[in-house]
């Protein structure tokens, strides 16, 4: 098993969501590519790459703030769309059941914990 920063970032996210966690990825904002993931789907990270940047487009153009840490999406099926604003240059993004994930462990614990995870 490879010990990087990508790892152990997403490690520790599979360790605070437990069974909630249905995939994720680590990607370049640059690029769009896929560097590390747990059941990852490189079309997904491309995806949501791109939907990221246009949504901070439109934010700055608009003159309002840009994203914060993180973004969250309620999506239908009990499932929860994550977008974590690693750094300048890579996202972190997944799906969840939520159904087993509860939203103050994502929210306090697993999205924190990830984002300096990845810092250490």
């Amino acid at each position: 098993m490879k010990n990087n920063k990508y790892t152990r970032t997403i490690e520790s996210l599979k360790n605070d969501m437990e069974d909630g966690l249905l995939f994720c990825d680590i990607w370049s904002k640059e690029t769009g590519l896929s560097l590390e993931g747990y059941n990852p789907n490189a079309k997904y990270s491309a995806l949501f790459g791109k939907i990221t940047q246009s949504m901070e487009k439109a934010l700055n153009d608009l003159g309002l703030p840009l994203f914060g840490k993180y973004q969250i999406i309620d999506l239908e099926a009990d499932a929860i769309l994550f977008i974590i604003n690693l750094d300048e240059k890579h996202l972190l993004g997944g799906l969840a059941d939520k159904n087993l994930v509860n939203m103050g462990i994502l929210l306090n614990f697993a999205i924190p914990n990830a984002i300096e995870t990845f810092k250490s």
